[in-house]
């Protein structure tokens, strides 16, 4: 897999595009999903209840919102990937 061109996404993506330095990005995906399995299991009940401020989202409550994003953007994949031709539903990121 080729690192994306300009034309293979749109333009508001591509400030995260740039963020990614590696080449091979099913490799870094690898590389990142094993790193996050360790340090996911480091944590405790207590740490992964963790908020740094009365209205911030816990350690917990972020890793669900990740898995949930995910999920949804995999359906998504899979839709186009069909040619599905039905609307997509809405998915409010925050």
């Amino acid at each position: 897999m080729t690192r994306p061109t300009e034309n293979d996404y749109a333009l508001p993506h591509a400030a995260y595009v740039d963020l990614v330095d590696e080449e091979d990005i099913l490799s870094a995906m690898q590389e990142q999903s094993s790193a996050t399995q360790k340090l996911m299991a480091t944590l405790d009940e207590q740490r992964a209840a963790y908020r740094y401020g009365d209205d911030k989202w816990s350690v917990k409550e972020v890793l669900g919102h990740i898995v949930d994003a995910e999920r949804i953007i995999a359906y998504r994949a899979l839709a186009i990937a069909r040619g599905d031709t039905q609307p997509l539903p809405g998915f409010d990121e925050n």
